[in-house]
């Protein structure tokens, strides 16, 4: 459904479905992917600049609460989805699907931010501060990891920490909202 969402079609659809779905292949190339790819998500979110606030733009938070059936869900209710869409953006930011495609990690782990800054905003009791600006660091690279290696093990560390997280708060939303392929 997520996919719908993010009107994926053609080969982009094709790279998404291969990192749901673990594949360790690599997808094919696509002459025109990395502009294709930084134009969907520069459609689905807005990048404030230097603080890196990466939000989701209203017209697509909308378009989410439609394709996946939430504009009757409570505010907590989206929370804790939006906060899981979070953690599979995260855990497939890293997927070598995406290595040939120029800035997808980065790109895919700021619109994980934004899903995640979009669930705090709906239910800040939902995460601490402190845990919020944790994922914060790591999903916007504050750090400035250079090294690829160990970038990817903060990210498969965070998802693990956010899955933990789900799996006692809200084990259920959790269960639902993971790829079959994934548990």
């Amino acid at each position: 459904m997520i996919l719908n969402a993010l009107g994926l079609k053609g080969y982009i659809r094709d790279v998404f479905m291969s990192a749901i779905m673990r594949k360790t292949d690599f997808v094919p190339e696509s002459d025109n992917q990395p502009t294709e790819f930084k134009s969907l998500f520069s459609s689905l979110m807005t990048d404030l600049g230097q603080w890196q606030q990466h939000t989701l733009k209203d017209k697509h938070y909308a378009n989410l609460l439609t394709t996946l059936d939430l504009k009757e869900a409570s505010e907590s209710d989206k929370s804790r989805i939006f906060f899981c869409l979070s953690a599979i953006f995260a855990n497939i930011s890293h997927s070598n699907v995406f290595y040939g495609i120029p800035d997808a990690s980065k790109i895919l782990k700021r619109y994980a931010f934004a899903l995640l800054a979009k669930a705090y905003s709906l239910d800040e009791s939902m995460i601490s501060r402190q845990t919020f600006n944790t994922y914060k660091t790591v999903l916007l690279d504050f750090n400035n990891l250079s090294n690829e290696e160990a970038n990817q093990l903060r990210i498969s560390s965070l998802y693990r920490d956010m899955v933990r997280y789900a799996q006692y708060r809200f084990s259920k939303v959790l269960s639902e909202w993971t790829p079959d392929a994934w548990l």
